[in-house]
């Protein structure tokens, strides 16, 4: 079996951007807060969560995939605002989230409509476009994450060029999860 899921690639000076604000809320929660940062060059912009794969379901995906976005032209979309996900008194996910979506949502409907013609079920959740930048595990004060999040932490604007779909083998380590790609389609 392989863990796969579709992601739209964040250039390196995005990730590195996220890695800075990363810094920062790092040390604004210090003994706070107990968070597993997302690794800088693990960060990206997922489209579709697929979870466990059979091998032989990949080559019909990667074609299906393929003729899908074959129409698309690239594009772009911003940083937005800090955020998480779950209640403000115990957030879960730490995130920075997306501005100026419209071609970003479409891009996602199609993703989402070629894996499920393939058979895959996916989340039922409204599609929230986020670059992940760690989980909160605990700690003696988790609300103090929301606070830094909404109050202490601003996010530049800077672009996202959105010119490829990349399909994702995750495979987890003790270290954190690995990411591989599969398959790069260029839009």
């Amino acid at each position: 079996m392989h863990r796969l899921f579709i992601a739209a690639p964040v250039p390196d000076e995005v990730r590195r951007r996220m890695a800075l604000v990363q810094r920062a809320l790092e040390e604004n929660l210090a003994g706070r807060a107990k968070v597993k940062w997302t690794r800088e060059e693990g960060i990206h912009l997922t489209l579709a969560f697929l979870g466990d794969t059979e091998k032989e379901c990949i080559a019909p995906l990667e074609a299906a995939l393929s003729e899908a976005l074959n129409p698309l032209e690239p594009f772009e979309c911003r940083l937005g605002q800090p955020g998480w996900f779950g209640p403000k008194r115990s957030p879960r996910v730490l995130w920075v989230g997306i501005r100026d979506t419209e071609r970003l949502c479409a891009l996602q409907k199609v993703v989402a409509d070629a894996c499920r013609a393939q058979g895959f079920e996916l989340e039922p959740r409204p599609f929230h476009p986020h670059l992940t930048l760690g989980r909160v595990k605990g700690g003696r004060d988790r609300a103090a994450a929301a606070h830094v999040m909404k109050s202490e932490i601003t996010v530049p604007g800077k672009v996202i060029p959105v010119h490829a779909v990349e399909l994702m083998e995750s495979t987890r380590t003790p270290a954190g999860a690995r990411y591989e790609v599969l398959k790069r389609i260029a839009l």
